[in-house]
């Protein structure tokens, strides 16, 4: 299995994702034909414990999906408390990845953004994987509201 490399300039989104209160900016980068390529996680304070655990998970995950890893596998491979919510930061942001991407690419109203046609505010809410995403676009505005609770 080769390893799929990245163009110097490639297009990058950037969202916030929310776990324990605390708000994670994650940007997703893709490769030229729009799937998910790697991934950057800032948020925690720099240094700390989960500072080092996030970039670490992000690191991961961006070699996986350069590999082909499907994202669904990556999803499926973290712990969860009982409930069903991710146990971890690194959980909750790739499940905030697959909401936002589904199979790995832009959804249609992100294609949207991605064209120019507006402005793009993502952010989560909830305690873990609840998911609000507000799109202001020239036609109008779209909501979207999701939340991963059992």
């Amino acid at each position: 299995m080769n390893r799929r490399t990245l163009p110097q300039r490639r297009y990058a989104e950037t969202s916030d994702c929310r776990f324990q209160g605390k708000v994670f900016q994650v940007t997703a980068g893709f490769h030229d034909d729009g799937r998910l390529a790697e991934v950057f996680i800032n948020g925690a304070k720099v240094g700390s414990d989960r500072d080092g655990e996030t970039r670490d998970g992000a690191v991961i995950t961006s070699i996986g999906l350069q590999y082909g890893v499907p994202l669904d596998v990556l999803v499926g491979a973290i712990t969860r408390n009982p409930d069903g919510r991710p146990s971890s930061a690194i959980g909750a942001v790739l499940e905030h990845l697959k909401w936002r991407y589904g199979n790995g690419r832009p959804t249609e109203v992100d294609a949207g953004v991605r064209a120019g046609s507006g402005q793009q505010d993502s952010q989560t809410g909830g305690d873990n994987a609840s998911i609000d995403v507000r799109i202001s676009q020239a036609d109008g505005r779209a909501d979207q509201d999701h939340a991963a609770r059992p």
